[in-house]
């Protein structure tokens, strides 16, 4: 017989299991064998064809209902980029454009000598402002080059007059405007013909037109 909990082969006379210890019974019937039942395979359904389903139409209601149709209104961008970019490339700072050289003799004769040296000092920041970027100089203020003047007696001055006006020339040049002026209108007109009275207004008018100019274009161009 065996054992009717864990099926284990016993003796007649056993009246208990001596594998899992289960009191056995004497008529007790033999284990049941237990058998794999084969699980039904899992049934798909195909979907049904697309075109099984009705067609769902929409239908404008506008027209019946007396109300126009709607005019398809153009795009308009958010953001103007052409115009913003016109804005950010024209600079903050306006130079001045108008300076003429009636003016700064008249000026400078009734504030004996002192509005000439404001311009000629103002004249130096444009420059830089203008050039340094590009040309990578940077000229020295007016009032540094009359406090070393005199140690270097004049040399240091006429080097500072020849750099400043070849600055200016090349950026001249380098901006398209239809101007002559470099250092060599500073060795002509103020200095061989400085013994001249005309050979110094000569050279600041020419170097306030070249100035005037490239203000403007600095102005709308940047």
């Amino acid at each position: 017989m065996k054992c009717h909990y864990c099926g284990t082969e016993l003796h007649g006379s056993e009246l208990f299991c001596r594998y899992c210890g289960t009191r056995q019974n004497t008529e007790a019937e033999p284990a049941m064998e237990y058998e794999s039942v084969p699980v039904p395979e899992e049934r798909v359904i195909p979907a049904a064809p697309a075109k099984d389903f009705p067609e769902v139409r929409t239908f404008d209601l506008g027209p019946l209902m007396g109300e126009p149709p709607e005019a398809p209104q153009k795009e308009t961008p958010y953001f103007d980029f052409d115009k913003a970019a016109s804005l950010f490339d024209a600079p903050k700072i306006q130079l001045p454009t108008k300076r003429s050289l009636v003016k700064m003799v008249f000026l400078g004769i009734l504030t004996l000598g002192i509005y000439p040296i404001v311009i000629w000092s103002r004249l130096v920041g444009e420059v830089n402002l203008v050039a340094s970027r590009y040309d990578g100089e940077r000229s020295m203020p007016f009032f540094g080059m009359m406090l070393l003047s005199p140690l270097t007696l004049g040399i240091h001055t006429l080097v500072w007059y020849h750099k400043l006006c070849r600055r200016i020339g090349a950026e001249l040049q380098r901006r398209g405007i239809d101007d002559t002026f470099g250092a060599r209108d500073f060795w002509i007109w103020n200095v061989l013909l400085c013994l001249l009275l005309f050979g110094p207004f000569v050279f600041t008018y020419k170097l306030m037109k070249a100035m005037n100019l490239l203000n403007a274009h600095f102005n709308e161009n940047g």
